[in-house]
């Protein structure tokens, strides 16, 4: 099937309100943006619960368990965004500068003359975070 010459064709540097009527992206005022912006959150909510639903009847219908997460993961796979596994050695580095943080913190409080009990319950909560 050919699209017709008169046909419309989809361009994405322009959205349609519920009227039909087409705006320029570039050309919206803050207020025209904010609307589409929650309007397409809408959308993107919406169609979320069509595709648990769907995916859902679908397993129904094939007599197979439901797989839990499905729908996230075929959302991100449409979206092109992959899942990433922390490396270990970025984990050990953010530790690490988690650990200076509160050294730091506590140094600070101890030569601004905090009372010893402040620094002793900052370090006994970054102890019990790491646990």
């Amino acid at each position: 099937m050919k699209a017709d010459k008169d046909s419309a064709k989809w361009n994405p540097k322009y959205m349609i309100n519920n009227a039909g009527r087409a705006y320029r992206i570039s050309q919206l005022s803050l207020k025209q943006t904010n609307r589409f912006i929650g309007i397409e959150h809408s959308k993107l909510k919406t169609s979320k619960v069509h595709l648990e639903q769907l995916y859902q009847r679908r397993a129904i219908l094939m007599g197979e368990p439901q797989e839990e997460g499905k729908t996230r993961r075929k959302m991100l796979e449409a979206l092109q965004f992959k899942e990433k596994k922390m490396n270990w050695s970025i984990r050990n580095a953010d530790e690490g500068a988690r650990i200076k943080a509160i050294v730091l913190m506590a140094l600070n409080h101890l030569e601004n003359g905090a009372d010893v009990s402040l620094i002793e319950a900052i370090l006994k909560q970054a102890r019990d975070e790491s646990d």
